[in-house]
């Protein structure tokens, strides 16, 4: 499998974090990798994305964690 393109990759879980940018970095994708809520945003301030993949599951804290409205 071959992909193209920015990912922004969200994981709290270190071993999982690395695993996951390594697999899509061997796939062809510029993978930027962030451990938490506030660090994904200023990346995503900083940076344009094509995918950004989420970990649904972040330990509570910081604006990914609040409920929508």
């Amino acid at each position: 499998m071959t992909i193209s393109g920015r990912v922004l990759l969200i994981e709290d879980e270190n071993s999982l974090r690395q695993t996951l940018t390594r697999i899509l970095r061997s796939a062809g994708a510029e993978v930027t990798a962030a451990a938490n809520g506030p660090e994904a945003l200023q990346r995503l301030g900083n940076s344009k994305y094509d995918l950004v993949y989420l970990d649904i599951h972040l330990p509570a804290g910081g604006r990914f964690a609040q409920p929508l409205p």
